[in-house]
């Protein structure tokens, strides 16, 4: 069974997404990232592969075809060397007065590596990525898909961003998948969420990574 975590911007605690929500306002599975009309900009560097189908022979999806989700490497920076900074970013979503977002991330099951992702929301059409606004930092789970959840900054329309972070050399293979915008039924309590110490991973380059492509 997923679990549920809430996410945070460093120590600080934000509003987080209520377990009663209202009515489902955008909704994204994955089956095909190709024609989803998310926008990839890899800006890495150097910049290497985009986000890519999701590869079964690593993990499967959380729901739907095995394949039915987001993929990510440390193959974002060109030859698995440099800084990571590779977006994928939605469709204009018409939110209403108030939203929440939901969506599953995980990473691959590999010792001394580190998948990290930023969250963001982007009020408006744009896709200039310095005018999103950080919602929150994570990273992914080797045991499984996690459920992660948070409201959404208030806007007519806007859209959601994903961006793996970070230093290709501890990074390794991760996927976004079930993603849920929804309108807020009630006003949920904040609470805060000590981040994982990213920098104890240390060196990790010469250990297997298994997140290439198929």
């Amino acid at each position: 069974m997923s679990i549920k975590r809430r996410l945070c911007t460093g120590l600080a605690a934000i509003a987080l997404a209520a377990s009663a929500q209202g009515g489902v306002l955008y909704s994204e599975g994955f089956e095909d990232l190709a024609s989803s009309g998310w926008t990839l900009t890899n800006l890495s560097s150097p910049a290497g592969e985009s986000w890519f189908q999701g590869t079964p022979d690593i993990f499967q999806a959380h729901a739907g075809p095995t394949n039915s989700y987001a993929g990510v490497n440390f193959l974002s920076a060109k030859d698995g060397s440099g800084t990571l900074s590779n977006w994928l970013i939605s469709p204009v979503i018409s939110l209403g007065s108030s939203a929440s977002l939901s969506f599953f991330a995980r990473g691959e099951a590999a010792d001394g590596f580190v998948d990290t992702f930023n969250v963001y929301f982007g009020d408006g059409a744009g896709l200039d990525t310095s005018a999103f606004q950080l919602l929150g930092t994570l990273t992914a789970s080797q045991k499984g898909w996690e459920e992660f959840l948070v409201n959404l900054p208030s806007a007519l329309t806007g859209r959601i961003a994903f961006e793996y972070a970070g230093d290709a050399a501890i990074a390794d293979y991760a996927g976004i998948d079930t993603v849920t915008v929804s309108s807020r039924g009630t006003v949920p309590e904040p609470m805060s969420l000590a981040l994982s110490g990213v920098a104890l991973l240390g060196a990790a380059a010469a250990r297997r990574r298994s997140g290439r492509q198929a």
